[in-house]
């Protein structure tokens, strides 16, 4: 199962169904909130997605993982994104800031609030 190096415990003693159980804890425990949750390298690739979010962009988890914005949305819309989660990554400080963003089904607004994480809340499409 493909997973970022920061969910591995580096603690010699830690075994592999310890290691096991924390990872599917951690999906299930994210796969279980209905908002779309992601989180990236600091290359900006994803490296844990949940299922929602793979459902919004309307692609699966294998397609995503280890790619970036650019791989899948116009470099308009990934520039946008790529800047504010940068902006994160050098400052850690929450950001907080409306969007454009093409999903699967077309053009939806959005809420984008990123603290070294990226958490996006989508809202009702826009008329």
């Amino acid at each position: 199962m493909n997973h970022p190096s920061f969910l591995d415990n580096p603690a010699p003693k830690q075994n592999t169904q310890q290691q096991n159980f924390s990872l599917a804890f951690l999906h299930q425990t994210i796969n279980g909130i209905s908002d779309p949750i992601f989180v990236k390298d600091r290359q900006h690739r994803w490296v844990l997605l949940n299922d929602t979010y793979c459902d919004f962009v309307g692609h699966s988890r294998e397609e995503l993982i280890g790619k970036s914005d650019y791989d899948f949305f116009p470099q308009a819309e990934a520039d946008v994104l790529r800047e504010k989660d940068e902006l994160v990554f050098t400052t850690n400080i929450t950001n907080e800031n409306q969007d454009i963003f093409t999903d699967a089904q077309g053009i939806n607004l959005i809420h984008l609030e990123n603290w070294s994480f990226s958490r996006r809340y989508i809202l009702p499409s826009a008329p």
